[in-house]
């Protein structure tokens, strides 16, 4: 090979080699194009972000932490609490006639002080009607409206006392739970009434008739003179002197039971 064609070759290498060299040169520059462009990127992409953080902390509700509520407790005002007046207040013992009140009162009495109730003071039917006219469930109570509209036009109870009614008050309430309902109270009270375990008149016992007094004069009439026939005269004296007498005709009718009593006694004893 010739030096001529030996320059012409190096030439052509050294042509490729400079053509090599301005492709290398051109995608270096590419990729500092593209390493320029991603750090631009990059860097938008943090200024969004931090724009994004920034919105979320503008717009973030204000939810205290769980370990916050006691702090939070702590911090509201709460309330004065009235105080309590440290006097006591005197109790009247004043004696209160149970027949001076209403249906509905006796009946607050009665629930409120079960058997204490018969020691009857103006404070404790003070403490009634203040249950009694009281408003909503914290002053009223829920047994006394119960019973007293049981109670409210019985007809059994219009001839009664308030002391009877007192009774068949106390009554219905230490059986409260057997009548749960405002029919089974009512027929419970009548039922109570009818039994007579209230208090009633004792009917009166019947005469006896003429006859019976006239066969009980005969007997003692005997019992007396067999006393006499038998050596006690002065026994059946006595007798018939410890009733104001002087003979057995003057003695009351009703006192001849008691005579002949005495007079069968005394035959025993001699």
């Amino acid at each position: 090979m010739s030096l001529e064609t030996s320059l012409d070759k190096n030439n052509e290498l050294l042509e490729r080699k400079t053509a090599l060299l301005e492709q290398q040169n051109s995608l270096i520059e590419q990729q500092n194009t593209l390493n320029t462009y991603q750090a631009e990127l990059l860097v938008q992409h943090n200024e969004l972000m931090a724009q994004f953080v920034s919105a979320l902390a503008i717009f973030k509700p204000n939810i205290p932490a769980a370990n916050d509520d006691q702090s939070i407790v702590a911090t509201v005002e709460q309330p004065a609490k009235p105080k309590k007046s440290s006097v006591k207040k005197a109790v009247d013992t004043t004696p209160v006639d149970i027949e001076t009140l209403d249906l509905e009162t006796v009946v607050a009495i009665a629930v409120l002080f079960k058997n204490d109730a018969y020691n009857l003071t103006a404070d404790k039917l003070a403490q009634a009607r203040a249950v009694i006219d009281g408003i909503g469930e914290a002053e009223r109570n829920g047994q006394v409206d119960a019973l007293d509209c049981a109670l409210q036009g019985l007809p059994e109870l219009k001839p009664l006392t308030n002391a009877v009614i007192l009774d068949l008050c106390l009554e219905m309430v230490a059986n409260w739970d057997d009548i749960p309902g405002i029919t089974e109270r009512r027929e419970f009270a009548v039922a109570l009434l009818n039994e007579g375990k209230q208090t009633t008149e004792p009917e009166p016992e019947p005469e006896p008739e003429p006859e019976f007094y006239a066969a009980l004069y005969d007997q003692t009439q005997q019992a007396l003179l067999r006393l006499a026939k038998g050596g006690y005269r002065n026994e059946a004296t006595g007798i018939v002197h410890k009733f104001g007498a002087k003979k057995l005709g003057d003695i009351p009718q009703e006192k001849l039971p008691e005579v002949l009593k005495l007079a069968e006694a005394a035959w025993v004893e001699e």
